[in-house]
């Protein structure tokens, strides 16, 4: 756990016989990270073929040909509405008893399909030119009701043998400044009619022909948007009466694509989604061969596996190849090599692995903070929050989601399992600062459920004190993971230079503090000893960096005292809870109907202020991490290991059906 898996590079060598089995077992087990055969070492390249496989078209061609049917029978958007009570309880899938089928069976039961997947590609483009259709006719059945003022037929639009006739709409005023503008002009072989509607005003003008470039010119220098028809005659009340027979029968297609699409979705929606992983199964299998070597009688595979898989893989291969393939292990060499990183943690850890990789993967051999990342990044964060009630809202909302969008394992999922230990750390600790939603209980119920042990609001000093030891204990264990990295690499100066001038400084420097301010009493010879191990500690780290040693002394004691932002933000949560609190308690104090506005005003406020303090809590907890905490000992910058594998979701082997 505080290193990442230990590593072994593997070889394995299969016969044609036997290499469709045993490829497909290995990529459904996720054992191994397969890599490039080109980069073999050149002895092992000299018995090699020299032969890489190509990529099969055909699967990608009728994978995205599944994914248009899968797409077209999918449900229409749903609005923001939907998509927040989508993402909060998504429907359940279940998955489908997986069926050993080879490529070749794949691909024929998709051809068998072809008529139905063309069938619903078909309707949903009908349906989309269906709604483009209906959004045109609105659209000009809006204009036409404007004009229907007029009472003119569309077919004098347009230019003629002897008249040039335009409608259109103006902005507020500008269809008077456009009379005024002709009539200065002297303009007068024109007639125009204007109604008001909301805005602005729409116009009809016709001009005759001799005069149609002038009324053109002064329309250009105005607001004016012409309008555009579909209807070459009859009157605006005669083409409205049109557009709205053509929606009609436009909503009748609509509703008859609708029922033929769900038929479709429940009778053969599931088993494309199948055939669909299943190419992409087949797809993942086929990119990891072409890394490997395909000879005429065997496929040599070059990758790597965890130490503690080694048996189990083997076991695996003789297994599916019935002795027709060879594994060789070789130890790995991180000098020479990228070792993929894989991360292996208790259950209760591993999502915060997520947060780790955020920052940047171990490297492979180097101490994996995550372990301790996880209980003090809950521990910050509850003390910031330090409240029962926002903590018990971030519990419910988390929940929410683990049920919805964060079902599936992914970084959603960690998520939300992270935020419910941060949720109830909140309410654990904000029990001891005896704060739920503020002084909400005592103010407006009477009621006190705890005085709170430690409240930051009455007491922020013990606070601040608690926050510095807490920020000088944590310092020191990232400074003790940073010397016993030095140890297992054998740099014993990088001890004394990283790590053993601050152990050195740290209790000299709290002597001479602690007897300036008169906080404690210290006898003479440990006061001359701290003040000699000041010197000492100091001299070292300028020796040792030059001026620069300068900002690393600075650099240390703003490293501690960054952990005051932990009082900062419990202050501030409580302060703005109460805050709201007391602006409640007066604009309910008015009675009446502002009474409804105090508790409307109340809610809200607590909601801002509990998605405040959630941001602001985990954002700087995790800052503790990143920069005071991973700065003593941790670089990062590793790869992570990508196992031959395919996460199913429609499909799964019996036993795993969920």
């Amino acid at each position: 756990m505080l290193t990442p898996a230990e590593m072994s590079r593997l070889t394995l060598v299969i016969h044609k016989k036997s290499e469709e089995k045993l490829i497909s077992a290995l990529h459904e087990s996720g054992l191994i990270e397969i890599t490039d055969i080109a980069d073999a070492p050149d002895d092992l390249k000299e018995l090699l073929e020299g032969e890489q496989r190509r990529p099969d078209k055909q699967i990608t061609e009728l994978k995205s040909f599944l994914e248009r049917s899968i797409e077209a029978l999918k449900e229409e958007p749903l609005g923001s509405i939907g998509e927040i009570m989508a993402f909060f309880s998504p429907p359940k899938r279940q998955k489908a008893d997986l069926r050993q089928r080879t490529p070749d069976e794949t691909k024929d039961d998709i051809e068998k399909l072809r008529p139905e997947i063309l069938r619903a590609i078909a309707l949903r483009t009908e349906s989309e030119e269906i709604r483009e259709e209906k959004g045109r006719l609105k659209d000009e059945r809006e204009l036409l009701t404007l004009l229907n003022p007029f009472d003119f037929d569309l077919g004098y639009l347009g230019r003629s043998e002897f008249l040039s006739v335009k409608a259109g709409f103006f902005e507020e005023d500008e269809a008077d400044l456009l009379i005024t503008e002709l009539k200065s002009k002297e303009i007068d072989g024109y007639i125009l009619r204007k109604t008001e509607t909301g805005g602005g005003h729409v116009i009809a003008i016709a001009s005759l022909l001799h005069c149609s470039d002038e009324v053109e010119r002064a329309l250009k220098k105005f607001s004016f948007r012409e309008f555009s028809m579909g209807f070459e005659s009859g009157k605006p009340a005669e083409a409205i009466a049109v557009i709205d027979r053509n929606i009609k029968l436009l909503e009748e297609r609509s509703a008859e694509i609708k029922t033929e699409q769900a038929e479709l979705k429940e009778k053969y929606l599931p088993e494309f989604q199948v055939l669909h992983e299943e190419l992409a199964v087949i797809k993942s299998r086929g990119e990891g061969l072409l890394l490997a070597d395909s000879g005429k009688n065997l496929t040599v595979i070059r990758g790597f596996v965890p130490e503690k898989e080694k048996e189990k893989l083997k076991s695996l291969c003789d297994n599916a190849s019935f002795g027709l393939s060879l594994c060789i292990f070789e130890k790995v060499d991180p000098e020479s090599e990228e070792i993929p990183v894989l991360c292996t943690h208790h259950p209760a850890v591993r999502p915060f692995l997520m947060l780790t990789k955020l920052f940047s993967t171990p490297k492979y051999g180097e101490i994996d903070p995550t372990l301790f990342l996880a209980p003090v990044l809950v521990i910050t964060f509850g003390i910031m929050l330090g409240d029962v009630g926002y903590g018990l809202l971030l519990v419910i909302l988390s929940a929410l989601i683990l049920n919805g969008a964060g079902r599936d394992d992914g970084d959603l999922r960690d998520l939300s399992l992270t935020l419910v230990a941060c949720g109830f750390s909140g309410m654990f600790f904000g029990f001891f600062e005896g704060g739920f939603f503020g002084d909400l209980l005592p103010k407006f119920a009477g009621v006190n459920y705890t005085s709170g042990i430690i409240d930051p609001l009455a007491d922020p000093i013990l606070m601040l004190v608690i926050a510095l030891i807490f920020g000088i204990l944590h310092l020191n264990a990232g400074l003790i993971l940073g010397a016993w990295k030095n140890l297992s690499a054998g740099n014993r100066s990088g001890i004394l230079k990283e790590q053993g001038v601050w152990f050195l400084l740290q209790p000299c420097a709290a002597v001479l503090l602690f007897s300036f301010f008169g906080w404690a009493e210290f006898d003479q010879s440990v006061k001359t000893a701290a003040i000699a191990g000041t010197f000492v500690a100091v001299a070292a780290i300028m020796l040792f960096e030059g001026p620069l040693g300068f900002f690393s002394l600075t650099g240390f004691l703003g490293d501690w005292l960054s952990y005051s932002r932990i009082l900062a933000l419990a202050l501030a949560t409580g302060g703005i809870a109460m805050t709201i609190n007391i602006i409640t308690g007066m604009m309910a104090g008015i009675g009446g109907i502002v009474v409804i506005a105090a508790a409307v005003f109340c809610v809200a406020g607590h909601m801002v202020n509990f998605i405040l303090q959630v941001l602001g809590g985990f954002i700087h907890s995790l800052r503790l991490q990143y920069v005071e905490f991973f700065g003593k000992f941790y670089v990062g910058g590793g790869e992570s290991f990508k196992p031959f594998t395919y996460k199913r979701f429609y499909t799964g082997q019996k036993g795993d059906l969920k």
